[in-house]
């Protein structure tokens, strides 16, 4: 494994890789290593990395097989798998997504059928005072539960939408609630706050009340651990586990990130590819 380590945040998910250059191949003990890490603490940081778009892409093949962002038209990469996100302006147009605003809790695409199952995110250039993530474990959130609420909840399921008509599926997008994690078999809360629309076979007041409160529930202190960025940050997490916010952008400082994603379903395996440099 050589001098590969992973040292855990000390929050209820996350940890720090060190000792590993992602611009080149990892060794199969390394790999595996990776992966075991990635399952157990569901984010994973690696900082002081210089990566190209196709290492990164190579990278994400160690833990998923990144696909072209399905929402995204206008801020590719020179690779069709990266995503640009981004509050820079070129000619007057913005070559990344989200801009400066903050975005509230959320699972990747879980308005989509296949919603994201783990994201690759780069920092090549990241203001340190403003734009951090957060991310909540679902995990946690689910152990934390007492057997009568995890009784409740076993068999609940909730329609996703999103606000743009353009994203949204013709037919309802459903998802179990409590899911087992297919790598760890851990069970989880899998839920997006900013997505939730309603709870299958609920009158709309108690569907509005479960939302709520579960929207408050996950979003607790003791589930979650935010990142300050810096440039040469890549982190990867795994939507499935796991919801994340970011908050306001300094309109004064640059921020431009490249970001890989996968699909999937929230209790799916997935199947990695594996591919030379």
């Amino acid at each position: 494994m050589g001098d590969l380590t992973v040292n855990p945040t000390g929050a209820a998910l996350g940890a720090f890789v060190d000792g590993v250059d992602l611009s080149e191949p990892l060794s199969e003990t390394d790999r595996l290593y990776v992966q075991g890490a990635f399952w157990e603490h569901s984010v994973l940081v690696f900082r002081h990395q210089e990566l190209t778009e196709a290492q990164q892409v190579v990278f994400s093949r160690y833990l998923c097989d990144p696909v072209a962002h399905p929402t995204n038209v206008t801020n590719v990469g020179e690779l069709p798998e990266i995503c640009i996100i981004a509050n820079v302006e070129e000619d007057g147009k913005a070559v990344g997504a989200l801009g400066n605003s903050e975005v509230t809790f959320h699972a990747d695409l879980a308005f989509y059928p296949t919603p994201g199952t783990v994201s690759v995110l780069y920092a090549v250039e990241a203001p340190n005072n403003s734009g951090h993530t957060s991310w909540s474990s679902g995990i946690a959130a689910y152990d934390a539960l007492d057997a009568q609420s995890k009784d409740r909840l076993e068999d609940v399921r909730i329609v996703y939408s999103h606000r743009r008509s353009d994203y949204r599926s013709a037919d309802p997008v459903i998802h179990p609630l409590v899911c087992t994690h297919p790598e760890s078999g851990r069970k989880t809360l899998y839920f997006s706050s900013n997505h939730a629309a309603s709870v299958v076979d609920e009158d709309e007041a108690e569907s509005e009340s479960l939302i709520d409160r579960l929207r408050s529930y996950t979003a607790e202190e003791r589930f979650t651990w935010t990142h300050h960025w810096r440039p040469g940050d890549l982190v990867v997490w795994d939507n499935r586990s796991t919801q994340h916010r970011r908050s306001h952008v300094d309109e004064s400082k640059r921020r431009y990130m490249r970001r890989t994603q996968a699909v999937g379903t929230p209790d799916g395996a997935l199947a990695p590819q594996q591919e030379d440099v």
